[in-house]
């Protein structure tokens, strides 16, 4: 590695690669977008408790509109 070929490639290897502002803010509204997600699931379940449907049938229900909703923000959880 005493080439300046070498030089140059390690050079390289010390440069630290950031999160760009874009990235940084789609991971703000990702999550923003989860968060959002989970408290249509909590909705869902008490307006079943208030009304006496099944539990486990509303609690299904309320996660799959929340995954179709936003499926992209639910794996940075």
């Amino acid at each position: 590695m005493q080439t300046e070929f070498g030089k140059v490639a390690k050079m390289l290897q010390t440069v630290e690669v950031g999160r760009t502002p874009l990235q940084q803010n789609l991971d703000k509204v990702g999550k923003t977008l989860a968060k959002v997600a989970l408290a249509v699931v909590a909705v869902i379940v008490l307006w079943a408790l208030s009304v006496g449907q099944p539990l486990l049938e509303m609690l299904i229900f309320g996660i799959a509109l929340a995954v179709a909703a936003c499926a992209e923000a639910l794996r940075l959880w």
